[in-house]
C-alpha cells in the first residue's frame, strides 16, 4: 500500500472515531439533561406537595370564601358586585380587586356569557400577572459575605425566620454568621443565640442598649476577614418612634456601605401574612425608607388568608423570596407564584 494511500486509510479510521466520540458526548449530554430534568419534575411535585399540605388552612378560607361563588351563576353586575365583596374578605385589598376586576370585564361578554365558572379562570390568570412581576432573582456578588439585612415590626417573626433561612445555607455546605442587632431587647438576643447554637451557626452580640450599629461594623469585619458566605443581620423592630427606627435602620446600612463598599445585598422585609391588610402600611413605610428589595411572608399556614401578598406585589413589586409555613425549622420554602396559586385554588 503507498504512502498516500496510508494517510488516506488512517483518515478515514480518525474521522469514524471522531464521529463516534462525538455521538457518544452528545448521549451522554442527553442522559444528563433528562436527568437534571427529571430531578427538577420531582422537587417541583415535591415542593407543590409539601405546599398543599401546609397551606391547607389558608387554601379552606379561601375555600370557604369563594364557596359557591363560581357555581351556576350568571355574569352580571350583581354576581361581580358579590364577587368585589368575596374578594376584599379575602384579603386583596380594594384597590388590588377592582384592578382584578377591571381587567376582567375586558375580557368578558356579559350577553354570551352564562356560567361565571371561566371567570376564575381568568381571575387566576391575573393573580399570576401580578406574581410573577415579583419573581426573586439572585443578586451575583463576587465578594464575601453576602449581607442580608432583616427589617420589619416585632412579633412577625424575623428571629426564627432567619434560623431557617440559615438552616438552608448550612445544608448547602456555606458558612453563616449571624448578627443580633436588635440590641434593646434582651429576649431578641438570647432566641437568636439558642436559634445559633441549634443550627452549630456563631451569633455576634453587644452589650443590651449598644450601638447596633457598631456590633454591626464588628461582625462584618469578622466575616470579611474570614470570608464567610452568608451575612445575616437581626435588627430592632420597634423604638419610641417610627423615625427613630428608620434612622438606627439607615445607620446600619450606612456603616455596611463604609466598611464593604457597597450596601446591603438584600434588605428583606418580614412579614406577617396573618395581619392582613395592615402589613401593607409596613410595606410601604419599610420600602419607602429603606429601599427593601426582598420580602418574606411569615406564619402562612395559621389563620392567614393569603390574600395580602397581591396587594403587596403589586403595588411595591418587591421581589418574594420565601414563605416560612410551620414552627419546625426545615418549614421554609422558596417562593413559587405558580404552585402557590395553584395549591390555593385547586382541588388536586
Amino acid at each position: 500500500m503507498s504512502k498516500n494511500k496510508n494517510v488516506g486509510f488512517f483518515s478515514w479510521i480518525k474521522n469514524i472515531k471522531n464521529k463516534i466520540l462525538k455521538k457518544d458526548i452528545r448521549n451522554k449530554n442527553n442522559n444528563k439533561k433528562n436527568l437534571s430534568l427529571k430531578i427538577k419534575k420531582k422537587s417541583n411535585n415535591k415542593f407543590l406537595t409539601f405546599l398543599k399540605k401546609k397551606l391547607i388552612q389558608t387554601k379552606n378560607k379561601f375555600s370557604k370564601i369563594f364557596k359557591n361563588t363560581f357555581f351556576k351563576q350568571k355574569i352580571n353586575k350583581k354576581f361581580l358586585k358579590k364577587l368585589k365583596k368575596k374578594m376584599i374578605l379575602a384579603d386583596i385589598g380594594l384597590d388590588t380587586t377592582k384592578y382584578i376586576l377591571k381587567k376582567i370585564k375586558k375580557k368578558i361578554n356579559f350577553e354570551e356569557s352564562k356560567n361565571a365558572i371561566k371567570i376564575k379562570d381568568l381571575i387566576l390568570l391575573e393573580m399570576k400577572k401580578i406574581l410573577k412581576k415579583t419573581k426573586f432573582k439572585k443578586i451575583k456578588r463576587l465578594n464575601k459575605p453576602y449581607i442580608i439585612l432583616i427589617v420589619g415590626i416585632n412579633g412577625v417573626g424575623k428571629t426564627t425566620l432567619i434560623s431557617k433561612i440559615s438552616n438552608l445555607y448550612v445544608k448547602k455546605n456555606k458558612s453563616v454568621i449571624l448578627v443580633a442587632a436588635d440590641t434593646f431587647r434582651a429576649a431578641a438576643v438570647e432566641q437568636l443565640q439558642i436559634w445559633g447554637n441549634r443550627i452549630d451557626v456563631p451569633v455576634i452580640s453587644g452589650k443590651k442598649n449598644s450601638d447596633p450599629a457598631s456590633v454591626v461594623y464588628n461582625a462584618l469585619n469578622i466575616a470579611i476577614k474570614k470570608k464567610v458566605d452568608y451575612l445575616i443581620i437581626d435588627t430592632a423592630g420597634r423604638m419610641q418612634t417610627k423615625i427613630n427606627l428608620i434612622r438606627e435602620l439607615n445607620k446600619i446600612v450606612s456603616v455596611i456601605k463604609k466598611v464593604n463598599k457597597n450596601p446591603p445585598d438584600e434588605i428583606m422585609l418580614v412579614i406577617d401574612a396573618c395581619i392582613g391588610q395592615n402589613t401593607f402600611n409596613q410595606a410601604e413605610i419599610f420600602h419607602k425608607s429603606l429601599n427593601v428589595n426582598s420580602l418574606s411572608l411569615t406564619k402562612l399556614d395559621g389563620t392567614a388568608k393569603g390574600g395580602i401578598i397581591f396587594s403587596i406585589s403589586r403595588k411595591f413589586l418587591i421581589p418574594i423570596k420565601y414563605i416560612t409555613l410551620g414552627e419546625s425549622i426545615n418549614d421554609i420554602q422558596k417562593f413559587n407564584y405558580k404552585k402557590f396559586i395553584h395549591a390555593i385554588f385547586n382541588k388536586n
